[in-house]
């Protein structure tokens, strides 16, 4: 996702404005003045993280009335109920919604949900200006099932101040040596979210387990972690705990008792996301200044330090009762302007090329050039996708239950609680 020189930003814009207007007549039979979108994002909000994020999405609503004629009713569904309530809407025939926002990981996963649309969105201008982080995200064997409207990526963040002289560490014997060195100053090496859901195991311990050489899923998407590069990482987080050089709420607490840590200034490091700044202070304040930077990531048993790769996915569930123009409004939402809008709003990397020369975007990627050219990087050299499986959710959920428990109880055998879980989980999973 190398940003290369861009073309005209009107041209591409004025194209897909026009084929907007000829998705939008769509089948005079159907309602194709009106689609319905699920998002995750409050339009009532205006004091969270989350609030220009938000407003962005607004906005780009707004514009695709006004250029279409097509209405866009929006409900707004928490994000870890927002996946299970569309799966059941389309399981049971019900009140199913044009366009849904998902993460780009559960698209491939249940493909009975979400409709491949690679020959409604074939001729959008998007298609030739994207790099390959979006297509590794949205497309799997030639079939597209979502668009990644920005791509963002799990990081490490750490305060060299607090560092200090201590190297920031890259592997995870070097994670054990700074930790003692930074105990003796009276801080954490580092505070994260590794809690008992899903994306506890997505954004912190498949990295890990998948760098010393495992896997969470088999290429049939069967449940595989009961394995030794997963007991090596249980090991390893055992020790960085019990040597108290991580807090214990990285493992009990919610997402915002992994921040606090880092935002109290009692932890050095911080393993966020590339979205980050819009909820630590420390990041928003620190990144463009140097007094916060991105690290590398733990290399486990020699393996590389990987991040996990996120597009931020919309689709069009199966049964939508207007996927012509849900595919005109994704094409919308990857125009360069619209692009740079939000991933500007929200602390993302643009997936269009030429979003890069919008104005908007040009002017914050220049302010905080080190920070974005860190991201770039790391989706691009290190970013992980993981791998699908028709039980993803319910399987990476109860992976995340039986770390919990392992870290919580020092004595209980790693080895057969994973396989009990796994083998929990595999017999429903097909």
């Amino acid at each position: 996702m190398r940003v290369r020189t861009a073309v005209a930003i009107s041209a591409a814009i004025a194209t897909a404005a026009a084929m907007l207007s000829a998705c939008s007549a769509g089948d005079p039979s159907s309602d194709s003045d009106q689609i319905v979108v699920w998002g995750t994002w409050d339009m009532e909000d205006d004091a969270s993280g989350m609030a220009e994020g938000a407003a962005a999405l607004q906005g780009m609503i707004d514009s695709f009335e006004s250029e279409t004629g097509t209405s866009v009713v929006y409900e707004s569904v928490p994000f870890d109920q927002l996946f299970q309530k569309v799966s059941l809407a389309v399981q049971s025939g019900g009140d199913i919604p044009d366009v849904v926002e998902t993460a780009s990981q559960e698209v491939f996963s249940r493909p009975d949900v979400f409709m491949d649309i690679t020959s409604l969105l074939a001729d959008a201008p998007f298609q030739s200006q994207v790099g390959e982080s979006e297509k590794t995200t949205c497309v799997h064997d030639g079939v597209r099932r979502c668009v990644a409207v920005n791509i963002g990526s799990t990081a490490w963040f750490y305060s060299p101040s607090l560092l200090g002289d201590v190297a920031w560490p890259q592997t995870d014997e070097e994670w054990l040596t700074a930790g003692a060195e930074l105990k003796a100053k009276g801080l954490y090496i580092a505070s994260f979210y590794a809690g008992r859901d899903a994306a506890g195991v997505e954004q912190t311990w498949a990295p890990a387990i998948i760098s010393a050489g495992g896997e969470i899923f088999d290429a049939n998407g069967k449940p595989a972690w009961a394995n030794d590069a997963t007991v090596d990482v249980v090991t390893w987080m055992r020790e960085l705990l019990a040597r108290g050089y991580v807090p214990e709420t990285n493992f009990t607490g919610d997402f915002a008792a992994g921040e606090q840590p880092f935002i109290d200034g009692d932890a050095v490091g911080l393993r966020g996301g590339s979205w980050s700044a819009q909820f630590v202070p420390p990041l928003a304040e620190g990144l463009p200044t140097g007094d916060a930077v991105v690290g590398a990531a733990p290399s486990i048993d020699g393996g590389p330090g990987y991040v996990t790769l996120y597009g931020q996915g919309w689709a069009v569930p199966e049964g939508a009762a207007n996927p012509e123009d849900a595919a005109a409004f994704l094409a919308h939402l990857m125009t360069p302007s619209n692009q740079a809008t939000w991933a500007t709003a929200a602390y993302r990397i643009p997936t269009n090329a030429e979003a890069f020369a919008d104005p908007g975007f040009a002017e914050v990627f220049a302010s905080n050039q080190a920070f974005y050219t860190a991201i770039q990087n790391l989706t691009d050299d290190y970013g992980l996708v993981l791998p699908t499986s028709p039980c993803y959710t319910e399987a990476l959920t109860r992976l995340g239950e039986t770390l919990q428990t392992l870290m919580l109880d020092s004595n209980a055998d790693a080895m057969d609680a994973l396989l009990a879980a796994q083998n929990e989980v595999a017999g429903s999973c097909g």
